[in-house]
């Protein structure tokens, strides 16, 4: 039976911050490198390391929320993040979905709470805020217009990252010298927004007090991270089976 490798079993809780470092940097070296062959005018490797540097980006979450005391290491199945392409993109789908709808909902939220307190303040609402406050369906729908492009691109991802590295034979021959500029512009748009989204996750933590960081610790539990992770793991589980 082919054994379960668990970096974060491997690692201590402090480890794991100089790990995930090393993962965030692995994955900007990644883009450094898409960005610098692309204006040679070739689109294909590009795209490809792209799509890596995404896979280490995922990498380094996981050992960035272990460090802050979160569980991650014993979720069932956290494994395959280290053994699988695909779940790291799963993953990334969930993240860019989830973040830019809780961002608006809580900047939405602050702002209410602000004007409940203080009835004079003059409150400046984002298009997006004036969009969920006028309960508009046409209006929420266009916040959320590129969203099924986006599902398709992450979808393909592993598929998208195998033909920008090889050369491949289906109904013909392919190879990465067919991946075209819009191909590996899409692709650029899509990794920088998923990373800057990371960034400022992490630019939280990184603002985060002691006494914020030992109240993370503390109540660990109740970000549940397992039920953010278990239906990427379930899921991608059901995907391997399928394919039996």
């Amino acid at each position: 039976m082919k054994k379960e490798r668990n970096l974060l079993k491997l690692l201590s809780d402090e480890e794991c911050l100089d790990a995930s470092k090393k993962a965030f940097s692995t994955a900007d070296l990644h883009k450094k490198s898409a960005q610098t062959l692309s204006k040679e005018g070739d689109f294909g490797i590009p795209v490809s390391h792209l799509i890596l540097s995404t896979e280490q980006t995922v990498i380094g979450i996981l050992l960035y929320l272990q460090n802050l005391g979160m569980n991650v290491r014993n979720v069932s199945g956290v494994h395959m993040f280290f053994t699988d392409h695909i779940i790291k993109h799963r993953l990334a789908t969930m993240i860019c979905i989830m973040f830019p709808v809780l961002k608006l909902f809580m900047s939405f939220i602050h702002k209410t709470k602000e004007k409940l307190h203080n009835p004079e303040t003059l409150i400046d609402y984002s298009e997006d805020e004036k969009a969920l406050i006028s309960k508009d369906e046409k209006k929420i729908q266009h916040l959320f217009k590129d969203l099924p492009e986006m599902l398709d691109w992450w979808d393909e991802a592993n598929a998208q990252k195998n033909k920008g590295f090889y050369v491949d034979y289906s109904e013909g021959l392919g190879t990465p010298m067919e991946v075209t500029e819009l191909e590996y512009n899409r692709a650029f748009i899509i990794v920088d927004n998923f990373q800057k989204q990371i960034s400022e996750i992490l630019s939280y933590f990184e603002k985060a007090t002691e006494e914020d960081r030992k109240e993370i610790m503390m109540n660990s539990k109740k970000y549940e991270i397992d039920k953010m992770l278990l239906p990427v793991i379930e899921g991608r589980k059901k995907e391997m089976r399928d394919k039996e």
